[in-house]
């Protein structure tokens, strides 16, 4: 599997992530949908720098992650505060007490993460199509990690 193989998967799952989100926001499980909205903005930034560097850090943490995304593009900072907003979500949600999420949080998580993935998408698309077309890969490119 190369790295373009590699980021269609990362790519694959966020959406997958979104939509999972939706189906739990119809079922009123509202602390499972804003996680799996978490997933996606987590997901569809570990995809760029994944293209970038061959890598993404092992953190839940969407508005590092995002960060790290502004050392090769800066304007991921156009997103940073909605990046943000979702990382409290990857682990509030898991655990006994997440009854206090209401479902405005479950549909504001879902809109972040859909900004987030249609940010970022167009962005992977063109960077992956530049790659292709240079003789020299990023450092790190073709690394499945």
């Amino acid at each position: 599997m190369d790295n373009f193989d590699w980021i269609e998967l990362w790519i694959e799952k966020a959406s997958e992530d979104i939509r999972s989100a939706e189906v739990l926001l119809r079922e009123t499980l509202h602390a499972n949908s804003c996680y799996h909205a978490q997933q996606a903005g987590e997901k569809i930034l570990k995809a760029y720098l994944s293209l970038c560097d061959g890598s993404a850090a092992w953190t839940h943490n969407v508005g590092t992650l995002c960060k790290d995304c502004m050392k090769f593009n800066g304007a991921f900072s156009a997103i940073l505060d909605d990046a943000s907003d979702l990382t409290d979500y990857a682990t509030q949600t898991r655990y006994p007490g997440d009854e206090s999420f209401s479902e405005q949080d479950a549909k504001g998580a879902i809109e972040k993460a859909r900004l987030i993935f249609d940010f970022s998408l167009p962005r992977i698309r063109a960077l992956a199509e530049k790659i292709a077309q240079s003789k020299e890969p990023p450092v790190g490119f073709g690394l499945n990690t």
